[in-house]
């Protein structure tokens, strides 16, 4: 019995560190409901709209000024963008589910 009950400690122990270990190092992966996923995105130019772009695949961005918007390795506005370029970016998923925050735009 002795042996039986050392080996149950031990096990409980070595269980106890494994929760403690992945409670502290965490899963940077998993997304909790006040932080937004992080996606990317690209596609032509359908229209710029005031501070929201349209590309197509169905992407909404929308743009504010801490987006940074490039082409060419240049900072541009998002109204230098024309109807029909490419473009590729990443940002912020919304609470919506389906507009983006952009980050970063980059031009083709």
């Amino acid at each position: 019995m002795k042996s039986l009950s050392t080996w149950g400690a031990a096990g409980l122990a070595a269980t106890f560190f494994a929760v403690v270990l992945t409670a502290a190092c965490g899963d940077d992966n998993v997304t909790s409901p006040n932080q937004a996923a992080t996606v990317s995105f690209d596609g032509k130019v359908n229209a710029v709209q005031g501070s929201h772009l349209f590309v197509s695949g169905g992407w909404s961005i929308d743009v504010n000024g801490g987006t940074l918007v490039v082409k060419d390795g240049q900072r541009i506005s998002l109204h230098d963008l024309q109807v029909g370029e490419r473009v590729e970016g990443r940002g912020q998923l919304e609470s919506d589910g389906q507009t983006v925050l952009a980050t970063k735009i980059n031009a083709l």
